[in-house]
């Protein structure tokens, strides 16, 4: 058996040490994701759903102890008293033990428990809708984060075009000036913009490699994962309309129902307040047992009562308590109100702006024709002596430029829906 043990440890041991040593490989691991696969791995894994679920679990325990407060509540009590040596010579100060059972019971309570309850119940509304909106913020920022990828590697594909480009017209320009056909002013301005363009590309890796790390983060894993995304930027036309749209948010958006959960919790809290202005009834009862061992033998007594309980006087606090309730439900109405009216903005600015993106699509892609033209006719024109070698560079910038427009603006149309989606509070199609 010990060597059977030893054995054991050193597997183990062996193991680890194997897990250890590939650590990097273990943590800097390779996801090959879809945006869906990325959405459903954010809703497992995201912190943020963790605290929306546990906000929620809070507010249902409250309604359960504000409805636990409506029912019976039952202690024990038990004690002792004991003289030591005394005993004997006062007949008076002899041991004495006590047992009881008591229960108590709410008959009455001026509405203070029944607006305890509406108060949680609402807060329970509040808390799912919550959750709610949560789950909806975090799929816009899984899709914006998951387009940052693929716009900044298609930016980084763009940059890298530009250095292999610019290097075919260094050594075009080289071989021109070795010949004797340009000056040299022509091969140092091409190196200067191929430097230029490979400064471009560092950042356009490094932009690459932070857009990575925030997926990583939202998809809660470690931010050296590697990400590999399988789908690419494309345009996929949406026909809605923008009336409509605001109509849907001011229905389906879980803020307003949140707005209104307060309005309802602010009414409730009227009632507690106003509570203070009525009588309480509650019903009691006891069993005890009391005597000079333990447990007491037969001695032992019950008693039920009734107890009605109103307040005075109070100096003005359930008058000042039930101004402040009625100031509370005020805000919370002002409040929805502006929800509304914020939400009914920020659907017109993501339709805007999803349909400005879709206009420069259009346009970004026949610039795009046209400055790679443009550079063709450049390049010609250098090559036989009449263009120079300004009209070429300028021309190459430009092509890159209206690539990179049209990056862009397939990139903010994507998250434009997104941003619409999120403002309508369901999928747009």
């Amino acid at each position: 058996m010990k060597t059977a043990r030893s054995g054991k440890h050193r597997v183990v041991a062996m193991a680890t040490a194997a897990i250890f040593l590939m650590g990097g490989s273990v943590w800097a691991a390779q996801l090959d994701l879809t945006l869906q696969e990325s959405i459903d791995l954010a809703l497992r894994q995201n912190p943020g759903m963790s605290i929306a679920q546990s906000q929620l679990d809070a507010a249902q325990a409250d309604v359960s102890k504000a409805r636990g407060a409506f029912g019976p509540s039952l202690d024990a009590s038990t004690g002792g008293t004991y003289y030591g040596e005394r005993k004997a010579t006062l007949d008076n100060e002899r041991d004495s033990y006590t047992a009881k059972l008591s229960v108590s019971l709410p008959l009455y309570s001026g509405g203070k428990l029944e607006g305890a309850l509406g108060q949680a119940k609402a807060n329970k509304v509040y808390y799912e809708k919550g959750y709610e909106k949560t789950k909806q913020q975090l799929v816009k920022d899984v899709t914006e984060a998951y387009f940052s990828i693929l716009q900044a590697k298609d930016k980084v594909k763009l940059s890298e075009e530009s250095v292999a480009d610019m290097q075919s017209h260094l050594n075009n320009t080289q071989a021109f000036f070795q010949a004797g056909t340009v000056p040299k002013s022509d091969v140092l301005r091409a190196e200067v913009e191929l430097a230029q363009n490979k400064q471009n590309l560092i950042k356009a890796q490094n932009s690459y490699n932070l857009a990575i790390a925030a997926l990583n983060n939202l998809l809660g894993l470690d931010y050296r994962n590697e990400i590999v995304i399988k789908d690419t930027l494309t345009y996929s036309k949406v026909d809605v309309n923008l009336d409509q749209c605001i109509q849907t948010a001011l229905v389906k958006r879980p803020e307003i129902t949140q707005a209104e959960s307060q309005i309802q919790a602010a009414d409730e809290g009227i009632k507690v307040a106003k509570s203070g202005r009525h009588p309480t009834v509650s019903l009691s009862g006891a069993y005890g047992w009391s005597g000079t061992e333990y447990p007491p033998p037969d001695d032992d007594s019950w008693s039920v009562m009734v107890a009605a309980e109103l307040n005075l006087f109070d100096s003005n606090v359930t008058k000042a308590g039930v101004s402040k309730a009625k100031a509370n439900k005020a805000e919370a109405e002002s409040a929805f109100r502006q929800t509304t009216d914020n939400i009914t903005l920020e659907v017109k600015q993501s339709f805007l702006n999803m349909r400005e993106a879709e206009e420069r699509i259009q346009t970004s892609l026949k610039a795009v024709e046209q400055a790679r033209e443009d550079l063709h006719i450049a390049e010609v024109r250098y090559a036989a002596g009449v263009g120079t070698n300004i009209e070429v560079m300028d021309a190459q910038v430009a092509l890159t430029q209206a690539k990179t427009n049209y990056t862009e603006a397939l990139y903010d149309y994507n998250v434009g829906k997104a941003s619409l989606t999120r403002a309508v509070g369901e999928e747009i199609k």
